[in-house]
């Protein structure tokens, strides 16, 4: 019985694989190659296995909070929390390098934030760009990851592991809140209630 809560959770992770599989191949068949984005086929498949995780990564923090808050109205609203701190210190809309000292730690604490490096550094890293107004004058994917992002050499493969890292601490803290709520029901009956026997009425 004390393995129940386990097997749950691993059941629950087992299938929900299969699906966001298939969601990140359906969005990524669409998207990727409707603005030619990277042909290489490395980067196609990069390109999956990172939305498979984001969808995984979001499944997972959801789970904890709904474990933690226990409130469908507040867990929706903390939701829409997590989503805008994932999306603001994930270094695309504010690069890490130009946020506040005060603040320049939180991107080391975000999930997405690695894993969007990783994914820019394996779509544009190897890629050459002509640029507008200047012919035959080329840039570099590299030279404008540096210029824009700050980012310079980045394992992305690494990142994804990172990635990956994130997804498991999120599934055991979700695992440990759920055996914490359905202990009770763990126990075996004591010995006076099984000698006892049904309640005659």
């Amino acid at each position: 019985a004390v393995l129940t809560p386990s097997v749950y959770c691993l059941a629950q992770l087992i299938v929900s694989v299969p699906f966001n599989f298939t969601a990140a191949v359906i969005y990524q068949s669409i998207f990727h190659w409707l603005i030619d984005i990277n042909p290489r086929g490395e980067s196609f498949i990069y390109a999956i296995l990172i939305s498979c995780g984001h969808f995984m990564l979001m499944e997972a923090i959801m789970l904890t909070v709904v474990a933690v808050l226990k409130n469908a109205m507040l867990s929706v609203t903390f939701a829409m929390v997590v989503l805008g701190y994932l999306f603001l210190f994930s270094g695309f809309f504010i690069p890490v390098r130009d946020m506040p000292v005060s603040i320049s730690w939180v991107p080391y604490v975000t999930p997405t934030r690695y894993s969007f490096d990783g994914y820019l550094w394996q779509v544009y890293s190897t890629q050459d760009f002509d640029v507008s107004g200047f012919p035959g004058a080329v840039v570099t994917g590299k030279t404008l990851l540096d210029n824009l992002y700050g980012i310079t050499d980045v394992n992305s493969w690494g990142m994804f592991g990172v990635l990956l890292a994130w997804i498991a601490l999120f599934r055991v803290t979700h695992y440990f809140f759920f055996y914490y709520d359905v202990r009770a029901y763990l126990r075996p009956p004591t010995a006076s209630a099984t000698e006892e026997g049904p309640t005659k009425v």
